[in-house]
C-alpha cells in the first residue's frame, strides 16, 4: 500500500474560562476536530467539524495556533499525519452532538483547568501535548511539533 500524506484540522473552541471537549466513543476527552477531505480547505474542514461533532456553527478567520506531523507507518493508510491546531473564535449555536461517524458520543463546555486534566489522560503524545500547550499558552506563537521527538 503506497503510503499517503494526510491533513487534520482541530478547534480550540473558548468559551469565557472554559473550553469545548469532546468525548470520543473510546471514552476519551479531545478537543474537536478531524480529517479534511479531498478539495477541501482547512477552515472549512475545521468549521464543518465543529458543527459535526458538537452542532456549534464557526466561521473564519481562525487563528493558527499549532502544526504537528506525524509519521504513521501502522495506520490505515499508513503515512504522514499532518494536524492543523486552530481558535475559533466566533461561534453560535446550541451544543449537540450529531456527528455521522459516531465517533463523538458528546460534547460539553469545561473549565479549563479541568480540561487539561481529561487532556492529559489520552495516551498518545501527538495529540495530548498539542492539545494541552495550545490551552495553558493562550496568545503563544504558533509550534510546530514533529513526531517521534516532540516539538523542533
Amino acid at each position: 500500500m503506497k503510503a499517503l500524506s494526510v491533513l487534520a484540522v482541530t478547534a480550540v473552541v473558548r468559551r469565557d474560562a472554559d473550553v469545548l471537549l469532546v468525548r470520543q466513543r473510546n471514552g476519551v476527552w479531545d478537543l474537536p476536530g478531524g480529517m479534511v477531505e479531498t478539495g477541501e480547505f482547512a477552515d472549512e474542514a475545521v468549521a464543518r467539524e465543529l458543527r459535526e461533532e458538537t452542532g456549534l456553527r464557526a466561521g473564519p478567520p481562525f487563528r493558527l495556533l499549532s502544526v504537528v506531523q506525524l509519521r504513521n507507518p501502522g495506520a490505515p493508510p499508513p503515512g504522514l499525519l499532518t494536524a492543523l491546531y486552530f481558535e475559533v473564535t466566533e461561534h453560535h449555536g446550541e451544543i449537540r452532538c450529531e456527528d455521522p461517524d459516531g465517533d463523538v458520543l458528546e460534547a460539553e463546555w469545561v473549565p479549563v483547568p479541568e480540561a487539561v486534566v481529561r487532556l492529559s489522560a489520552n495516551g498518545a503524545a501527538h495529540v495530548r501535548e498539542p492539545a494541552v500547550d495550545c490551552l495553558t499558552r493562550p496568545g503563544a506563537e504558533v509550534t510546530f511539533r514533529r513526531w517521534p521527538g516532540g516539538r523542533k
